[in-house]
């Protein structure tokens, strides 16, 4: 037989000959021959196509010599004449020979081509032997053929038996080596047929004592079971004190974690393996790489009354690359299905990145750890958990059945990463005292997010909801993060339920949007320092809580002509306003207050009840005489604080019922129903209406004691006295009567040409009220 120890080419002599010179005719005639295939028989007696022969040159009915041949098969030669040595275009396995010569009539056609060249590769072994060895660990023997086991050659393909017979008190396990070559049986069975097909194939029978539990046979797939009963145990020590030693893991399908207590994975005692990892009971603990496998390799599952724990020194990475791990349960002592342990500060070891649910499970955290990746609930509900200090969870999460369920439940949780929800529609739950803080997070498929009573919500960058919003009772807090700029949290689903929505301690640049119409919260909105983005009538309930707003803002955004609101409470400096070019219509249900020092810079038509300024002032920036008012029913300008018009406004605000003892400035006042005696009015304050007037309309009254919508008040003043209501550059259209018996409602020229609204009581005296 004929063994070859290296392959290589050799040249040989052959290949194709050039096609048929074209045959004679008319002047111009193009009857040029293509080039013929080049056939020769190669070392093994077969015939090979080779490369095409260059192409004939054409006749052309005269006796003159032509021209080459054309250099392929598909190209041949235009003119008269003899055929040149032009070859064929080159093909891997040769040269075609030249072209034939062109005939100079149709009686003659052109010559043949030449020979080519083929290089032969020698790529197979056409008849040799290979050698095959069989060996033995732990106490048994092998044949092989009849044989004692050993090294022996065999010709190739042939089929060699191996029969592997255990010593007294031992039992055959398995197969090792070249698994591939085994034709009959399995790596279980003792008696196998080998293929020889590879030169230096080994095959390694492997027999263990007849009490050994550590292997085990389940539907045909090999397992190592490893029982750690209570304590803890090294892998690699485990794998050294069976007897034999198991330094091997890669025949075994399956590697099986049994017992209670806890398997340590320390090192790379199962860096080869490339079957499943099944952990059953107890926690196996790792804070290497790819501690299970390599990362592409088999999978992981961890049954309801077991843990992965992961754990990390330091910022050590512990990553399983795309091996799956399915999971399900609380795992031991609750610390959750998977368990992440990080001791070091920053970013830490972070838990499998394609995650499956076989039930409901728990994922638990500590300090800064980090997990992206991908996450299928299968229908199930994923609790994340710890005391995590801003630990970044961010996986793409996927459910096709919809009722998939995430329950935050960490201290803080950071997404550095957009979170990423996929379809179809399933539910995200934020604990109470929990902080979630997401990244640039849209979430465009219509997930439910439900926020437990004392949840959090701190964006650090613009983020936005599709889907439902259900707010349990209480405020839930929604925070700016330091150093994070134009953050906006924009819900475009429903909001519902008892609770509310609460903005504080940022800076103006903070936005929440609201932007359904069909909102329901019954909780209201707390704004500090933030603004509030309504995008149609009902985005904040006009049957719900009130709206809360210090040193912040509220901007109408659509086009929406009215809108119902519940009642309004500003404090400080702030801000009402329309986006769209018309100001948005409407009314604050009950009231609208203004308190504490600062300006509330009111550019909206919305109205109410009542108009309350307790502290600062209200400044309404119009400035066309034409413009439109918000309609308060009931205004009080408190003494020390104030309303005031856009320089230049020379129009009138016509309010029903007015009291108070601050000031109105740069525009004219009118009173249609009510100008009331307040408790201002016992400690002498006065109205003073700066650079305007103040008429009367038709049936307006001065009202002693007063009764003006939420403000019911009885002014306590002496008989005898004058009392001066109200000072403007013009009072017009008093009422004859004050609606009380001996009060006089008089007008009086004051200082610097502007009047009084004087009220004074006379005993006796006898008002008959028509």
């Amino acid at each position: 037989s004929i063994k070859f120890a290296e392959l290589g080419t050799f040249a040989y002599p052959g290949g194709g000959g050039g096609g048929a010179g074209g045959a004679g005719g008319d002047n111009d005639a193009e009857h040029a021959g293509n080039g013929g295939l080049g056939v020769t028989l190669d070392i093994t007696g077969e015939d090979v196509d080779y490369a095409a022969g260059g192409g004939g040159g054409a006749g052309n009915g005269i006796r003159d010599p032509g021209t080459a041949g054309g250099p392929s098969a598909g190209a041949g030669g235009k003119w008269n004449g003899n055929g040149g040595p032009t070859a064929g275009d080159p093909a891997p396995d040769g040269f075609g020979g030249g072209g034939g010569g062109g005939g100079y009539n149709p009686s003659k056609p052109g010559g043949k081509g030449g020979a080519g060249t083929v290089i032969l590769r020698l790529s197979t072994v056409v008849e040799g032997v290979n050698t095959l060895t069989a060996s033995s660990v732990g106490s048994g023997s092998v044949t092989m053929d009849g044989e004692p086991e050993g090294s022996r050659d065999y010709p190739v393909g042939a089929l060699v038996p191996l029969v592997a017979t255990p010593a007294d008190g031992w039992r055959f396990g398995h197969w090792s080596g070249d698994l591939n070559l085994i034709a009959s049986g399995t790596k279980t069975s003792a008696s196998i047929t080998v293929l020889n097909a590879v030169d230096g194939a080994t095959l390694v029978a492997h027999f263990v004592k007849e009490d050994a539990t550590y292997l085990d046979v389940a539907d045909g797939r090999l397992r190592l079971v490893i029982d750690v009963a209570d304590g803890t145990t090294e892998a690699s020590e485990w794998l050294a004190a069976q007897t034999p030693a198991l330094d091997d893991v890669l025949p075994f399908d399956d590697i099986v974690k049994r017992g209670v207590g806890t398997l340590t994975v320390g090192d790379a005692a199962f860096a080869a393996f490339t079957g499943n990892f099944l952990i059953e009971a107890g926690r196996v603990k790792t804070s290497v790489t790819d501690p299970l496998g390599p990362a592409s390799s088999g999978l992981v599952r961890v049954e309801s009354n077991a843990t992965l724990h992961v754990y990390s020194p330091t910022t050590t990475v512990v990553h399983f690359g795309s091996k799956p791990v399915y999971f399900a349960g609380e795992g031991t002592d609750g610390k959750g299905a998977l368990w992440c342990e990080q001791q070091g500060e920053g970013k830490a070891a972070g838990l499998p990145a394609v995650r499956y649910l076989t039930g409901d499970a728990k994922e638990n955290w500590t300090p800064r750890s980090s997990v992206g990746g991908t996450l299928y609930l299968e229908g199930h509900t994923i609790t994340v958990a710890g005391a995590a200090d801003w630990s970044n969870w961010v996986p793409a999460i996927y459910d096709t059945t919809g009722n998939g369920h995430v329950v935050i439940a960490l201290a803080k949780l950071l997404g550095a990463d957009p979170f990423r929800f996929g379809t179809p529609a399933n539910t995200l739950t934020i604990k109470g005292n929990t902080f979630f803080r997401p990244f640039n997070t849209c979430v465009t498929h219509p997930w439910t997010l439900i926020f437990e009573t004392g949840a959090y919500l701190q964006p650090a960058s613009s983020n936005s909801w599709a889907g439902p919003v259900v707010l349990e009772a209480g405020a839930h807090r929604f925070t700016r993060q330091n150093g994070f700029n134009w953050p906006v949290q924009t819900f475009f689903g429903p909001v519902s339920g008892e609770g509310g929505l609460g903005a504080s301690n940022n800076s103006d640049e903070t936005i929440l949007a609201l932007m359904n119409t069909g909102n329901t919260f019954a909780g209201g909105v707390y704004l500090k320092v933030n603004s509030l983005r309504l995008g149609g009538n009902g985005s904040l309930p006009a049957a719900g809580g009130a709206l809360t707003c210090v040193n912040g803002s509220v901007q109408f955004c659509s086009s929406t002509a009215f809108h119902d609101l519940p009642a309004a409470d500003f404090s400080g400096t702030g801000r009402v306003f329309c986006a769209e070019a018309a100001w948005t219509r409407g009314a604050w249900r009950t009231r609208l207050t203004k308190d504490a020092a600062g300006e509330l810079e009111y550019a909206a038509c919305v109205g109410g009840p009542l108009l309350d300024v307790k502290g600062g002032g209200v400044r309404f920036p119009v400035t066309d005489a034409a413009a439109a008012l918000p309609d308060f029913t009931n205004v009080c300008v408190r003494a020390g604080a104030y309303v005031r018009f856009g320089e230049g406004w020379a129009g009138t605000w016509a309010v029903t019922n007015l009291t108070g003892a601050g000031t109105v400035s740069n525009g004219n006042v009118r009173v249609d129903g009510a100008f009331a005696v307040s408790d201002d009015l016992a400690a002498g304050g006065t109205l003073d209406v700066h650079a305007g007037t103040l008429a009367f309309g038709e049936g307006a009254t001065v009202r002693v004691a007063a009764a003006v919508g939420a403000l019911a008040r009885t002014a306590a003043l002496a008989r005898g006295t004058v009392y001066t209501l109200a000072e403007a550059d013009a009072i017009t259209g008093v009422p004859r009567r004050t609606d009380e018996k001996g009060w006089f409602a008089t007008v009086v020229d004051g200082p610097a040409g502007r009047q009084r609204l004087q009220l004074a009581y006379s005993a006796g005296t006898l008002l008959t009220f028509r």
